[in-house]
């Protein structure tokens, strides 16, 4: 009976294309499927201000070690690292659109997620709300109430000018007028005498 013995000649056989691209496939899978641990998910914001937003989020399935946070929007570009799901973004710019990204890192602080991402806007500014008002509601009442001063000016001024052209007027009047009165009586007064008188003779003549 023969015995079965290895040959210590070892020959290396080359790997076919077929057998390579399996290889690389499942090293590919097997990549993927440790960055798809570190994925966060259920990116939201929430309490915005004028000034600052809330951001929160999912912890991934694999181990993460922290997570990035990043924001862009008004011509900034700021980040800033946290162990917690949730994460207070101050010193924004009121009424801008920004950008959220946030990136979970694993535990050997190299692997990294794909980064979740979302946008929102900041609440105005108290002041930007006022401007509206006062325009359309302080600004009329305003003119109205000018108006209303030029109007009463003007009504005194006619007021106080009009006696006075009144007062010019009647004294020139009142002369004009026993002026003519005058002259009549001295005319007329002759005339009615001096036919009273005729008239009395005549009527005293016929008597005798």
């Amino acid at each position: 009976m023969k015995r079965c013995t290895l040959s210590k000649n070892r020959q290396r056989t080359p790997l076919s294309p077929f057998l390579f691209q399996l290889l690389s496939f499942s090293f590919g899978l097997l990549v993927a499927e440790g960055a798809y641990l570190y994925n966060i998910s259920s990116l939201t914001v929430s309490n915005k201000t004028s000034s600052s937003v809330y951001l929160t989020w999912n912890e991934p399935h694999g181990s993460s070690s922290f997570f990035i946070v990043n924001w862009t929007g008004d011509s900034v570009n700021n980040s800033s690292n946290t162990s917690n799901t949730s994460y207070t973004v101050t010193g924004l710019t009121a009424g801008v659109n920004y950008i959220f990204t946030v990136t979970a890192v694993a535990a050997d602080n190299q692997t990294t997620g794909a980064p979740a991402q979302t946008s929102a806007f900041t609440k105005p500014s108290s002041t930007a709300n006022t401007v509206p008002i006062v325009l359309g509601v302080v600004l009329p009442i305003i003119c109205l109430f000018i108006m209303v001063i030029i109007i009463v000016i003007v009504r005194r001024l006619q007021i106080h000018h009009s006696p006075n052209q009144n007062e010019m007027k009647v004294p020139t009047e009142s002369s004009d007028l026993q002026a003519t009165y005058m002259n009549l009586a001295h005319v007329q007064r002759p005339a009615v005498d001096s036919a009273t008188n005729s008239n009395i003779m005549e009527i005293v003549n016929s008597k005798l």
